[in-house]
């Protein structure tokens, strides 16, 4: 637009390009509609470098993006402020990478029967220089922007196996090692030749994927590489679950070994009947498609005595161990005692 028009002028302008865009139309004999998101920045009086504004309106284009289709972003200060931090933190992010600061911490998880360790989930930080330790949400959004989230799970799991070695070599072992791993990860296509190439005899691994990856990824692409990882001997697991949308059809469209109870329903669930009904259900459901349940958010050892009388196969939480580095790992595992879940039947009553 011109040097003398306004925002609102260009806000005119989108009104009637939005409502162009959204008429449907014919294609191939049938009916199309496309929606459309709209990035606006100005400048009084215009920067020496134009493509400074179109770097703004892009920003805010993005910005729109993420808040939900149809959106009109504005750029702003604020904004602004915004755009400086992410692109800090994705130079922070690419340097952290090439010098090995992206470390896996491990989180053991209980035999819900027996109390016995049965594996750990395998958790990505950050050991940043000058601001310590950085958990996954603090990164993994800025990540994902500059598309490197699998450049970290690739990684991660590299060291994590590694670490495993190492614990062999002193006659420790982990029955199973679970990866959380995003999309682009799956549909790497070096995933399956760097799976067929593992040395991790007596060690099951798993890949977790988000619930939300059931609504999003429906591809044939996508479900041939979980069939070929699931004969490659990797059990799948959806992470999450009960925290989105995902139906039953879904889940059972991935056929995964474990479903993980999302800990926002395992939390409250010993003080809310219905809840813990919910749980309940979860748990049964996994038992008629003969899934493998696992509870996240174990934070107290009530909820564990309940968890273990409803069912569940595997618990993972703070009142059972919390992350931590592999420096911790071994003398963890060296000085673990069984729980005893035997007060199950005296807690669930």
């Amino acid at each position: 637009m011109s040097p003398d028009q306004t925002t609102d002028d260009a806000m005119e302008v989108i009104k009637r390009v939005h409502k162009a865009v959204k008429e449907p139309f014919m294609y191939q004999g049938r009916h199309c509609r496309f929606d459309s998101s709209f990035g606006v920045a100005s400048s009084a009086p215009l920067p020496d470098d134009p493509g400074e504004l179109l770097s703004f309106a892009d920003a805010a284009l993005y910005e729109a993006k993420r808040a939900g289709r149809g959106r009109v972003m504005t750029f702003t200060p604020a904004l602004h402020a915004e755009l400086k931090r992410i692109r800090k933190r994705s130079d922070q992010i690419q340097y952290g990478l090439e010098k090995g600061e992206f470390i896996p911490y491990f989180q053991p998880q209980v035999d819900a029967r027996t109390g016995m360790i049965s594996g750990c989930e395998v958790l990505a930080r950050w050991n940043h220089p000058d601001e310590g330790l950085i958990p996954p949400d603090e990164f993994i959004p800025v990540a994902e922007q500059i598309r490197v989230v699998q450049d970290i799970d690739r990684t991660v799991f590299l060291q994590a196996l590694d670490a495993l070695e190492r614990l062999r070599a002193v006659d420790l072992t982990l029955p199973k090692m679970s990866f959380n791993v995003s999309v682009g990860r799956i549909l790497d296509p070096d995933i399956i030749r760097s799976v067929r190439s593992l040395q991790i005899n007596g060690t099951q691994v798993a890949f977790e994927l988000l619930e939300s990856i059931l609504l999003e990824e429906e591809g044939a692409v996508f479900e041939h590489h979980l069939d070929l990882l699931k004969e490659c001997g990797v059990d799948i697991e959806v992470d999450d679950f009960g925290s989105g949308r995902a139906s039953i059809i879904g889940v059972m469209r991935v056929a995964p070994n474990t479903i993980k109870i999302d800990r926002r329903l395992i939390q409250p669930m010993v003080e809310d009947d219905a809840v813990c009904g919910l749980v309940q259900a979860i748990v049964d459901i996994g038992r008629t498609l003969q899934i493998d349940v696992t509870a996240e958010g174990v934070e107290t050892l009530e909820h564990a005595h309940v968890l273990s009388s409803m069912g569940c196969k595997t618990l993972q939480g703070y009142a059972l161990a919390r992350p931590m580095p592999e420096s911790q790992l071994a003398g963890f595992l060296q000085g673990y005692r069984p729980l005893d879940l035997s007060e199950v039947s005296s807690k669930s009553a």
